[in-house]
């Protein structure tokens, strides 16, 4: 296995000032005062003030310091972003005043450290109606940021960076996506790019690469170019871009696309390719097919030595290629689930006999496997019937694999302490417990979120 470089890169937020007056120190110390212990004078370049501060969960300095918004950092459009009201959108666009909070993060536990952070700018600044996340170039209003801080439960690993999708054409006027990550260098992990990903396939391409940093971050990293599994009969592997891009200057993700103010494309980045068990070998003594080669590296096109992961992306396309969850992302789902489950609850018993609008409640159960380690699941989706204090009434949909004890169709009363996950489908849309305070706030308007 490979480590990671030693470049972690800071984890940068910036916190929308509320107020037309300068967010004076002393305020800001005031406000930290019994959370952080403040611990000697930073410096940074046009900051009225800077400082560092630590606290106990996280001994690590954070360096705060404020100043003026100014024009150098390019915000996403404020039109992308969820606001509770427009009232928080207007105070976002017309904030005068920033408060950076940089740190490291903790490279065992980088979603908690990242959860800690961001708990820290709320309290720094509880009412900041924009938080600015530079590393993944991701604006949050502020009613976001609460709701992922109001959780004991760290956000999930794609709360940490971004995917942007570049969609060109070929020469055919095909189109074709290069997409790429942002904010996973700070969790001394490799950014993670696909190229040459057909337009039909983005958003298989943009599931692969969540599926991939999930498994990922606070874990050991394959090998450049050894094959590695994301998923059952799904392997893939990866390079880092310097290898894969070697002469190819034009194409779309390519060296050209990597320079001057696009360097954080560059640095620690890995491509993700097809595994080389899938690659098919050219016949041996066939001159024609090394003429042809030899042709395609002359006129710029792909290089033999790397092929993008099209038989892996087709599979998640079709739905029938599942990615593999590690343990560490299936017991926080499930920390949440318990957590949020009177949401479900209150939500299930108000429009489970919805006559008008048509509500599905879906819950996921983890069962001991049979015959394997006694910390090994499978996971099962069942449509819930009935609840009752500590149990649950479903109907499984899905057939087990490693179970043979219930069979798709059964229904029957089951432990909630086996709760994994849930998903609730609503005329509004589908949501999880990660999502479903916007169903409350949609379907129960002015109610406060049961606790």
């Amino acid at each position: 296995m490979e480590s990671a470089e030693n470049d972690s890169h800071s984890s940068i937020l910036y916190a929308f000032w509320p107020d037309a007056e300068l967010p004076l120190f002393e305020e800001a110390r005031c406000r930290l005062e019994g959370w952080a212990t403040q611990s000697g004078e930073g410096h940074e370049n046009g900051a009225f003030w800077s400082q560092y501060f630590t606290i106990p969960e996280h001994p690590v300095p954070i360096h705060v310091w404020a100043g003026p918004r100014g024009e150098d950092l390019l915000f996403p459009s404020f039109k992308e972003v969820r606001w509770a009201v427009e009232e928080e959108r207007q105070k976002a666009e017309n904030a005068q005043w920033l408060l950076g909070i940089e740190t490291h993060l903790n490279p065992i536990d980088p979603l908690q450290s990242y959860h800690l952070q961001l708990g820290f700018c709320m309290a720094l600044c509880p009412n900041s109606p924009a938080i600015y996340d530079a590393c993944s170039h991701t604006l949050r209003s502020g009613s976001e940021i609460e709701r992922l801080t109001s959780s004991s439960v760290p956000p999930r690993t794609n709360e940490l960076f971004s995917i942007h999708v570049v969609v060109g054409s070929d020469n055919d006027g095909a189109k074709n996506c290069w997409l790429h990550s942002h904010g996973l260098n700070r969790a001394r992990a490799p950014e993670i790019d696909l190229l040459e990903v057909p337009e039909t396939l983005c958003n298989a391409g943009y599931h692969l690469i969540n599926g991939v940093a999930e498994l990922l971050i606070g874990s050991d990293l394959p090998d450049a170019g050894e094959a590695f599994p994301v998923g059952h009969d799904l392997k893939i592997s990866w390079k880092p871009w310097q290898d894969v891009l070697k002469a190819r200057d034009s194409s779309l993700g390519g060296l050209g696309d990597r320079r001057g103010i696009a360097n954080d494309h560059g640095g620690y980045r890995y491509v993700l390719l097809d595994a080389p068990e899938n690659k098919e070998s050219t016949p041996e003594g066939d001159p024609s097919e090394e003429g042809e080669s030899a042709e395609k590296n002359a006129t710029n096109e792909k290089p033999p030595s790397w092929q993008s992961p099209l038989a892996t992306l087709e599979e998640l396309g079709e739905s029938s290629g599942v990615l593999f969850i590690s343990r560490r992302e299936t017991e926080r789902m499930a920390r949440l689930a318990k957590e949020r489950w009177a949401i479900f609850g209150m939500l299930f018993a108000r429009h489970k006999d919805d006559e008008v609008e048509d509500w599905r409640f879906l819950a996921k159960l983890g069962y001991q496997v049979e015959d394997g380690d006694s910390s090994e699941r499978e996971h099962l989706w069942f449509e819930i019937k009935e609840i009752a204090p500590g149990r649950l009434k479903g109907l499984l949909l899905n057939e087990p694999v490693y179970i043979s004890r219930i069979k798709e169709g059964d229904e029957g009363w089951h432990d909630l302490e086996l709760l994994t996950d849930w998903n609730i489908v609503s005329n509004l849309g589908a949501f999880n417990p990660e999502t479903a305070d916007y169903l409350w706030d949609a379907a129960r308007p002015g109610e406060e979120l049961p606790s």
